[in-house]
């Protein structure tokens, strides 16, 4: 890791970073200054027509940009944005199911037309709403200096220059688990008219079941560890949702227009907890838990586009919006023993954020093939929330210290500037800066903290096509990039296990390993990143080619979560308390080969099918946790995907298939605790019938086969008597879901 340092500081000495926290001295960078001769030609703007395809059009950026376009969107089958990048060979898909890139879902940057969203999760979008996906798998100065891993954005439905109408409906169901889906959009617009608008509904309701088994053993080693219980449970989950998009845009000229795009999202989550513990002395200890999770959202964003001259454009958004979440829970938990014994807990939650905006981004295409870009971005979130909790029907006082209210006031502003340079039909660059400074005050009742980071991230890219076949091309990253801390994790104020209840503040017994409470570090930093990226792309058409990449990450300041017994507020006796903390660095380096082949382009007389697919191998460290099983969390030493898409001949009739296979590892996730989780294996399939130009029918099977996931938890620490073993070994069940959706165009 030392050669990447030195590479990578010698490729970036014309653009410094640095990163500077409060708690740390500035970092001095020397500065540096290149000579740019380029060849005199008339600038050329990157831009994306329907008749590409998405590889043709990916082609043309420098930073190694993805596209999924709408066509193929529409052609999918598939309902959500989740589901479309699940199918992706570049996109990778975590045993939890979170979705990311190079194999780390949690250094992915999500981004919702270019800007982190506010509230609704963009994956569970429904895809009559996506214009297009865009995927970069390093970090560029446009999409700012977050996404270690890169950035997925999603692009939102602009408004077509025709009159359309289109509905979907469906209903799926995974062992008597019912859900059910629907969509309406309306887009009016005409050339003769400058106004435009587009409306889009969506509703989903999903259901879903997970009974689970377990047994944990507890003693002084692995093999000294008798049972120290058995039992089983459940998870239920009914997520229901509606979903309000619109845009309505004037015209006022060919240079001006004006668009304002109102929307309201709202998300009801029920969630059931069942678990029933069975002692080897006859006792019985019940936990059950419900919870209710209302989420309101409305945004207003207001946008101003203006094209300056024939090669430059100016856009200024404005937007405010509002979220809402409310949260009721309700947890009991029933000892059956010789003294029986009973705990009730009641909470109350009301979060209500305000997110104000402002961005403005501006485009000049110059002479010599450069198209610069430059963008502000202001952001301010004031988020305030109450907290009320009962014990056994009183006012629960333990967490008086923290105040029934609390807010949180956040400033971020974010800059960058970006050259995309096309120095010829063979070369192009992309470079680039961006920074953003983010200040937070905290108030929990008396309790006053502050968080503060800055950063600055250059980036290059380096884009080098095969001269005499433009389809090959070589392709260089280089990037300082990082990862936020999310506002959560910087709150003071505990969440007690309910598998430890307080029945009091002086009745607090002290917790163990397995049951910590948790609670938030305002003193956590910015994650700090250099990212390199090296790949190769051979395209054998339009429609078809492979790719070959290796990359590398040096992490420094990487999150993670600390145990320790801690004096606390809520108990007079010590408990066990997860926080999270920056425990060192950590290392990277990976390689995947990605591949789409249409069987056509090898053999004019084959069958329409393309078969698509990836394979990657990596390797983590994290240096301050012990090894083995010390590499970063969600990065499994391989992966692979395997994928088709079968158009029938003579049959209006197409055939998706999917497979994702992970394999079975252990992770250390803290000097006390590691996890193994087992391999993981998913398939899906679905099947379009196209009945008519203006009806689809689609059916799918997801999680084909329905397999048992296997876990294992494991605490090792020193007790009052030497060192003691605790294991917790579990058994998930899944289903398979059945689903069918008919799409119709009015």
């Amino acid at each position: 890791m030392r050669k990447l340092n030195v590479i990578c500081g010698l490729l970036l000495c014309c653009t410094p970073a640095w990163s500077q926290n409060l708690s740390t001295a500035t970092q001095k960078s020397a500065d540096n200054t290149i000579d740019k001769r380029a060849d005199k030609i008339e600038p050329q703007k990157v831009t994306i027509n329907a008749a590409q395809t998405d590889i043709a059009a990916s082609r043309d950026f420098a930073a190694g940009k993805l596209i999924i376009g709408r066509q193929r969107i529409a052609e999918s089958g598939l309902q959500n944005a989740a589901e479309m990048l699940k199918r992706e060979p570049a996109v990778t898909v975590g045993k939890d199911g979170q979705i990311g890139l190079l194999g780390l879902p949690g250094y992915t940057q999500i981004l919702l037309n270019g800007q982190n969203p506010v509230g609704r999760n963009p994956l569970d979008m429904d895809l009559s709403e996506i214009e297009r996906i865009e995927i970069i798998k390093s970090a560029t100065a446009q999409t700012g200096p977050f996404g270690i891993a890169g950035s997925i954005n999603i692009i939102t439905r602009k408004i077509a220059r025709t009159k359309s109408q289109q509905v979907s409906a469906g209903v799926k169901d995974a062992a008597g688990a019912y859900g059910v889906n629907g969509a309406w959009s309306i887009n009016e617009a005409s050339l003769d008219s400058p106004w435009q608008s587009r409306l889009s509904v969506s509703v989903d309701r999903r259901h879903d079941k997970n009974p689970f088994v377990f047994v944990q053993n507890e003693g002084d080693s692995e093999q000294k560890a008798p049972a120290q219980f058995q039992g089983q449970g459940r998870t239920e989950n009914i997520l229901e949702g509606l979903s309000i998009e619109s845009n309505f845009a004037y015209r006022f000229n060919t240079e001006n227009t004006l668009s304002f795009n109102p929307s309201a999202n709202y998300l009801k989550l029920d969630t059931q907890n069942e678990e029933d513990r069975y002692y080897a002395n006859g006792t019985l200890w019940q936990i059950l838990g419900n919870s209710n999770t209302k989420l309101l959202m409305l945004s207003a964003p207001l946008s101003w586009s203006r094209q300056v001259g024939e090669d430059g454009q100016l856009k200024v958004d404005v937007s405010a919006s509002r979220n809402q979440v409310l949260t009721s829970s309700d947890s009991r938990n029933r000892l059956n023993a010789p003294s029986p014994m009973t705990s009730h807990s009641l909470s109350e939650d009301n979060t209500d954020t305000n997110t104000y905006r402002l961005n403005v981004n501006y485009v000049q295409s110059m002479e010599g093939g450069h198209e610069l870009t430059t963008g502000l971005n202001w952001t301010k979130k004031v988020q305030n929330s109450t907290n009320h909790y009962w014990l056994n029907g009183r006012p629960d006082v333990s967490l008086a210290q923290f105040g029934a209210a609390n807010r949180l006031d956040n400033a971020a502003l974010r800059l960058f500037i970006q050259d995309e340079w096309r120095m010829n039909k063979t070369t192009a660059f992309n470079a680039g800066m961006s920074g953003e400074d983010s200040a937070s005050d905290i108030r929990e009742g008396p309790l006053v903290s502050r968080a503060h980071y800055r950063v600055w991230s250059p980036t290059f890219h380096f884009s080098k096509k095969v001269p005499g076949d433009i389809k090959r091309q070589f392709r260089l990253s280089l990037a300082k990039s990082f990862k936020a801390p999310y506002a959560s994790s910087l709150m003071l104020r505990p969440n007690v296990n309910v598998l430890a209840p307080c029945s009091s503040y002086l009745v607090c017994p002290q917790n163990s390993l397995d049951t910590t409470d948790s609670a938030g570090n305002p003193g956590l930093q910015a994650e700090r990143a250099l990212a390199l990226n090296l790949s190769y792309e051979h395209g054998l058409s339009d429609d078809s080619q492979i790719g070959f990449e290796v990359y590398a990450r040096q992490i420094e300041q990487q999150f993670g979560r600390a145990i320790s017994l801690e004096t606390v507020a809520w108990s007079t006796l010590p408990r066990y308390v997860s926080r999270p903390v920056n425990i060192g660095d950590a290392q990277i380096v990976g390689a995947s080969v990605d591949w789409t082949l249409a069987l056509r382009d090898a053999w004019q007389t084959a069958p329409k099918i393309e078969v698509r697919g990836s394979v990657g191998r990596a390797h983590s460290v994290v240096s301050n946790l012990p090894a083995p099983y010390n590499h970063l969390e969600g990065q499994t030493p391989w992966r692979a995907k395997l994928g088709m898409t079968y158009d029938v001949t003579g049959v209006p009739l197409k055939i998706n298939v999917d497979a994702n296979w992970l394999p079975g590892d252990w992770i250390r996730n803290n000097l006390v605790q590691k996890t193994y989780e087992s391999r993981h294996a998913s398939y899906s399939a679905n099947a379009t019938w196209t009945a008519s130009k203006t009806m689809k029918w689609i059916m799918s099977l997801n999680n084909l086969f329905a397999p048992t996931k296997y876990g294992i938890k494991e605490y090792i620490f020193e007790g009052n008597s030497g060192q003691k073993f605790i294991q917790r070994q579990s058994e998930k069940t899944s289903y398979t879901q059945l689903s069918v959706r008919v799409e119709i165009k009015l």
